[in-house]
């Protein structure tokens, strides 16, 4: 005879006890823990319905019907594969967006570092692949200086192209000339003259077809920006490891 009530029949009677009904499987279980948990049992419909469910589910086992494997990780977490792709989209799709819009690195890794208050070209860096056409060069401002000259020339001498501004920046003009596959040297000067010295402040670039750029900055890419693909390329392989378990 039960005391417990219908609308507690999912519901332990004493979750305390409750939680040690798998003592009841354990032969070391002494006799008056034993018999405390099996009063348990009688009284508890919830415990009862469960210990019911555990005996056929061994019965299923013993007698071949079910596999008496444990789930895997896959099965255990079946998001896992889900979120690594996620993950991995994004990684991705932030490298990515980093070698297009980001600064490369500059191709001359040896070049000397120079003072702080020296003027030099931001963009584009040394030895950089630009499109060919319109182009915009940036650099630091100097100090004192009321407007800047850039002289862009060419490496063979068979270019020139002067512009002057009173801004850290200056755009080339479509009609300025520069071709795809062209190499070029852009100086920078102050007015007044003296503030600079002469050549001081230089970058020598490229010109080339949109390919070119991108395969240039793909290469030339900061080196978190590799870092953040190639934890986009683990955590796709994660996921395609997750998805076939």
């Amino acid at each position: 005879m039960t005391t417990e009530l219908p609308d507690t029949s999912y519901e332990c009677v004493d979750p305390v006890v409750g939680d040690e009904i798998w003592r009841l499987d354990d032969p070391a279980t002494g006799p008056a823990l034993r018999r405390r948990l099996e009063a348990h049992v009688a009284a508890c419909h919830f415990c009862r319905l469960h210990r019911d469910l555990d005996v056929r589910m061994r019965r299923l086992v013993r007698d071949g019907e079910i596999a008496a494997t444990a789930p895997s990780a896959a099965t255990r977490s079946p998001g896992v594969a889900r979120v690594a792709g996620v993950a991995a989209a994004l990684a991705f799709a932030a490298s990515l967006a980093g070698a297009l819009f980001l600064p490369p690195r500059s191709v001359e890794t040896d070049l000397a570092v120079r003072g702080e208050d020296e003027a030099r070209f931001t963009r584009p860096v040394e030895g950089q692949v630009v499109p060919d056409g319109a182009c915009r060069l940036s650099w630091t401002e100097v100090s004192g200086a009321s407007g800047y000259e850039v002289r862009v020339t060419g490496r063979d001498g068979d270019f020139a192209w002067t512009g002057a501004t009173d801004r850290a920046r200056i755009d080339l003009p479509a009609d300025a000339g520069l071709t795809a596959g062209g190499a070029y040297k852009a100086v920078l000067s102050t007015r007044p003259a003296d503030l600079l010295p002469p050549g001081r402040s230089s970058v020598a670039f490229r010109c080339g077809t949109p390919r070119d750029v991108v395969a240039h900055r793909l290469r030339w890419a900061q080196h978190w920006i590799h870092g953040l693909g190639l934890a986009g390329l683990l955590l796709l392989a994660l996921a395609v490891i997750r998805r076939h378990e």
